[in-house]
């Protein structure tokens, strides 16, 4: 039988070797010493001019990311269409360009088989390709046209004209009674860019 706590603490001698043992067994145990708290970490120091600065704190807010302005379908059609008029426009400024560039080398030859000069020479509507065909309609002043058909099998080939003398509100179109050849030649055999104004059309 193992003896009480109380008996091995008043004991004042030695006792058996089994109630030392017992003893000791009995003996309370010693409370584990306690972890120690991690010390905070020291706050980071800068010096300036030979004095200790304490870092500024972090900025923890949130920043803002920009992002790309996304177009609705509404605004993605609405520019299509302005540019696409834009296109349109600028293909029709050239082909304008191309046309009065193409009548205006026939000026001269109209002039003379009218036997007068022109002061007006704008083109106001134009056809074809400018390549093998060209179909012209062009204001001299005074509500009169003159209506040019140029055509050509290819490109190595002269251009054959016709023309004639309309009105405002004659139709211009590639097949016409009133159309008449424009002569490249004057009766002196010259070519009607450099015959004289005195000479008539064959």
């Amino acid at each position: 039988v193992s003896p009480s706590p109380l008996a091995c603490r008043a004991a004042s001698s030695p006792a058996s070797a089994w109630a030392e043992a017992a003893c000791a067994d009995l003996a309370p145990l010693a409370p584990a010493a306690a972890p120690s708290a991690r010390p905070p970490p020291p706050a980071v120091e800068f010096a300036v001019c030979g004095m200790a600065v304490e870092s500024p704190p972090q900025d923890r807010r949130i920043k803002r990311v920009t992002s790309e302005y996304v177009k609705s379908p509404k605004q993605k059609e609405w520019e299509d269409k302005i540019v696409s008029k834009e296109q349109q426009s600028t293909k029709e400024y050239f082909a304008k360009a191309e046309a009065r560039g193409f009548a205006a080398g026939f000026k001269a030859r109209i002039e003379t088989a009218l036997d007068e000069e022109l002061e007006e020479w704008e083109v106001t509507e134009f056809k074809g390709d400018f390549v093998r065909k060209a179909i012209l309609k062009v204001s001299v002043g005074n509500e009169e046209f003159i209506h040019l058909v140029a055509i050509r099998p290819t490109r190595a080939d002269k251009w054959g004209v016709r023309w004639a003398c309309k009105g405002q509100e004659d139709v211009l179109k590639e097949d016409d009674e009133d159309y008449e050849s424009l002569p490249d030649e004057a009766k002196c055999g010259a070519r009607v860019e450099d015959a004289c104004t005195a000479c008539s059309l064959m």
